[in-house]
């Protein structure tokens, strides 16, 4: 809500909930209350009090302002025993770049979109799926998206240990720069900057004293 309205946003035109978790869900009726929210999109939004809710699946797509929208999982009315493989899964283009945010799926559904989705996973930039979990992120998978920044949400000395090493070296012996939230703060992408996608991380551009890199 601060950051949103700090843009000076005071309507949604479409809020996505990738799962029920909290890391994932916990702000959703915060910002239900506070702003004018068109429409509610995702997994297990059954319980968020808005009028117009559509549980994502695979195949819904559109376009604004050139920029196409696409979600490759999960299929309609799939069933899957852990929530995290049941996450929505997002494709953005604008056409030149790309986008993949791949929530909380763990290898399960890497491989089923690697058998279903394959032409649709190339992309410049990747959330990495599960914070960097063990569970997620196989080589076969990194190697279909072939991300130039792998991008991790984590919080700073998390309790699960996220992103774990082993994933963040087959992120890096692919040839993707990775980048930790946990380190850098909020991540803010320029797309069509030349002489490509521009990452502005918080912690660069913030010159308070607290912000001092906390990796060393």
């Amino acid at each position: 809500m601060p950051y949103l309205h700090h843009l000076g946003l005071s309507t949604l035109d479409k809020l996505m909930i990738s799962n029920g978790d909290a890391d994932h869900i916990g702000g959703a009726s915060s910002l239900l209350t506070n702003m004018n929210v068109i429409e509610v999109t995702g997994k297990d939004i059954e319980a968020l009090q808005h009028p117009q809710k559509i549980p994502c699946a695979t195949g819904q797509n559109w376009q604004w302002d050139g920029v196409e929208f696409y979600v490759l999982h999960p299929a309609l009315n799939q069933i899957e025993s852990q929530r995290n493989n049941h996450s929505c899964v997002l494709k953005v283009s604008n056409g030149n770049e790309s986008l993949l945010i791949a929530a909380d799926i763990e290898k399960k559904i890497e491989n089923r979109l690697l058998a279903t989705q394959i032409d649709r996973l190339r992309s410049d930039v990747l959330i990495v799926p599960h914070h960097g979990s063990k569970t997620s992120s196989t080589e076969d998978f990194i190697s279909a998206v072939q991300p130039r920044y792998a991008l991790v949400s984590a919080g700073y000395r998390n309790r699960y240990g996220h992103p774990k090493p082993e994933v963040v070296r087959r992120y890096k012996d692919a040839g993707s720069v990775v980048l930790n939230t946990a380190d850098t703060g909020a991540i803010e992408l320029i797309f069509d900057a030349a002489p490509g996608i521009q990452p502005v991380l918080y912690r660069q551009q913030s010159q308070h004293y607290w912000n001092a890199d906390l990796t060393h």
